[in-house]
């Protein structure tokens, strides 16, 4: 789905990016403290609207400078232009915000031809329109992200059966169902 909001429109999305995927490739690479004034400012006008941008912006688009450039043209590249919209995904009912690896319960299995996520996460932000989900989950004794496209038929339908309209602190335009 993509990004309502205007903020693409306005070029917010491109600021903390570089040119590679379409960001606006600043001499001084914008940080998640600069994009997080920027998040502040919009919050000064729209508390649910910052969310969708902090969300969007900040936590999975970061998780995703760090991927292969397979990953960063295929996910990372759409994000930045506002064409789909990306969420994050670490909270758990056991470990809220807690992101020690042994406070994370959500396992990361290695099977034959890739990865088996296993877990509940909450407080999802953007997951109902999201065209991808950046997940938390621990392999080992490590932490480690895995990118969850929405309209994967087996490891995302827990989720997409419990995308709801389900509001967090009158935050309207920004729901953040639980999956499991």
């Amino acid at each position: 789905m993509r990004c309502s909001t205007g903020l693409p429109a306005g070029g917010l999305f491109r600021i903390p990016f570089g040119g590679d995927v379409g960001g606006d490739a600043l001499i001084y690479p914008s940080t998640s403290t600069s994009a997080s004034t920027g998040a502040g400012e919009i919050a000064y006008h729209s508390n649910s609207v910052a969310t969708v941008f902090d969300v969007h912006c900040i936590l999975a688009s970061n998780a995703l400078k760090h991927g292969t450039d397979e990953q960063r043209q295929r996910w990372l590249r759409p994000l930045v232009a506002g064409e789909i919209v990306g969420a994050f995904a670490t909270g758990e009912p056991a470990a809220s915000s807690d992101l020690a690896p042994t406070a994370v319960r959500t396992r990361a299995d290695r099977t034959g031809d890739g990865w088996v996520l296993n877990g509940t996460k909450q407080w999802i932000t953007n997951s109902p329109v999201a065209a991808f989900i950046v997940v938390l989950a621990r392999t080992d004794d490590r932490l480690t992200t895995f990118i969850v496209p929405t309209d994967t038929p087996a490891s995302a339908s827990a989720c997409l059966t419990a995308r709801s309209e389900t509001e967090v602190n009158s935050l309207r335009t920004s729901p953040s169902p639980r999956c499991a």
